[in-house]
């Protein structure tokens, strides 16, 4: 029998059989060869000579699969393998007592072999690995263009935080991106706090001889996009035109598509929020052209949760309903590493706008499906969508306990971020509710405590 075969969970003591059965008979180099690529969730030739520094990777990996040796191959070409998971973790906890400070070594050369050969999250996991800080911070901000294109939110901001902010300051590109999904994130006083930091910074950086001019009028004008996207996620109506205007008049060298499209969403946001529908089209129309130059596809899940309010607006209800049923295929498709709570966002939306349809049985599941996920991205439409929405659909339902547990939580959400928007939402349903309950004291009790204006 092979290796692979004789290792099984009931074994009495793996360790042991690992060490005196497999390892201790195997030739000195192989056993090197091993302790200096046990640090690789997978690994190739290539990769292997990499971290050995050596030209035998390929042979190396021949002999250990043509012996069994706890190794699998990922695909047809033999290009790919991996250890066995107990194989995996002997060979580590065996480097760490033979040679302890080889290990962030080896994750440093892994990290700087998948970077080289575009292998994104592997790079930035091992640089994170190897606890060399500048590394890491490096790699995110080299490949921060990329994450996003790839839809990896959630974990890009886990991987930042993973660093010291004394590093994170050194490096005014990667602060801003990371103020971006932030923002998405609806976490707006870290944002603006990142923000103020890299403005100080990169004010002082402007007395700096030794900074390249180019370099530093594209991290001002990223930092004035951020800004803007802040006025978005605040719903600061007058901020998002004025900074949009700014912006035009400072844009920078080349056409960032991306930037570009933004600024336009941004736009018809603020347009749509004042009723001035006119030019929506035209401002949707823009900015999904310049998502799609950019090739940032992601970006067009949002495109849809922002055009889709403009189109219940007019009337538009199927429209709509299509533009979020785009978001939500994109969410599958193009979203990575644990972000499918994205679809939080148009699930909800969905819902809301089902509900105008009458289409309830539909509406119930998608709030069903979006429960889970929480409320952690998105735009205060899908708060009102989540909260407002749903409690009116429950109140149908008659399950009127729940409609009024939504809507006090729904008030905390809009007290808590300052969302003004969500919490007029709130009020005017939980006035509605009453008074379709017969309740007029209560919706009176309700007006008086939000001060709205009434006549003596």
């Amino acid at each position: 029998n092979s290796f692979a075969d004789r290792l099984t969970g009931d074994q009495r003591d793996v360790a042991a059989f690992l060490s005196e059965d497999v390892f201790s008979r195997l030739e000195p180099a192989v056993q090197s060869f091993l302790l200096r690529i046990c640090v690789l969730t997978r690994f190739c030739p290539a990769l292997c000579d990499a971290l050995t520094q050596g030209d035998d990777g390929r042979a190396m990996v021949d002999e250990l699969e043509a012996s069994s040796l706890f190794i699998f191959s990922l695909d047809e070409e033999r290009h790919w393998y991996r250890f066995h998971h107990l194989f995996a973790e002997f060979l580590l906890r065996q480097l760490r007592e033979r040679e302890p400070g080889l290990e962030r070594e080896l994750h440093r050369r892994a990290s700087i072999w998948y970077s080289d050969n575009g292998l994104v999250v592997e790079a930035i996991r091992h640089a994170l690995s190897s606890e060399d800080h500048h590394l890491a911070a490096g790699m995110l901000d080299r490949w921060w263009s990329t994450i996003d294109r790839r839809g990896i939110y959630s974990a890009s901001v886990a991987w930042a935080e993973e660093l010291p902010a004394q590093v994170l300051n050194e490096y005014p590109g990667l602060q801003l991106w990371r103020s971006l999904y932030l923002l998405c994130e609806r976490r707006l006083d870290e944002a603006r706090l990142l923000l103020e930091g890299v403005t100080a910074r990169l004010s002082r950086m402007a007395q700096d001889p030794s900074v390249e001019p180019l370099r530093l009028r594209q991290w001002q004008y990223l930092c004035l996009h951020r800004q803007l996207i802040l006025a978005k996620f605040s719903d600061d109506i007058a901020g998002v035109e004025r900074l949009a205007a700014e912006l035009h008049q400072r844009a920078t060298e080349s056409v960032d598509y991306y930037l570009e499209g933004t600024v336009q969403m941004a736009l018809l946001l603020a347009r749509r929020e004042q009723y001035r529908l006119g030019d929506c089209e035209a401002l949707s129309v823009k900015s999904r052209a310049m998502f799609l130059r950019s090739a940032n596809e992601p970006t067009l899940i949002w495109h849809g949760c922002i055009v889709g309010p403009a189109l219940l607006q007019r009337g538009e209800i199927d429209a709509a309903i299509e533009q979020y049923r785009a978001s939500l295929a994109l969410v599958a498709r193009v979203t990575a590493m644990g972000d499918q709570d994205m679809a939080a966002m148009p699930l909800a939306l969905l819902a809301e706008a089902l509900i105008e349809r009458y289409d309830l049985p539909e509406a119930r599941d998608c709030y069903e499906r979006a429960e889970p996920m929480g409320h952690g991205v998105g735009l205060i439409d899908d708060l009102v969508a989540a909260y407002v929405s749903r409690a009116r659909l429950c109140a149908h339902d008659g399950e009127h306990v729940k409609a009024q547990a939504l809507l006090r939580e729904g008030l905390g959400q809009a007290q808590a971020g300052g969302y003004e928007r969500l919490r007029w939402h709130v009020v005017h349903e939980r006035i509605r509710q009453a008074v379709l309950a017969g309740d007029v004291l209560g919706a009176q009790r309700v007006a008086s405590d939000t001060n709205l204006p009434h006549d003596d």
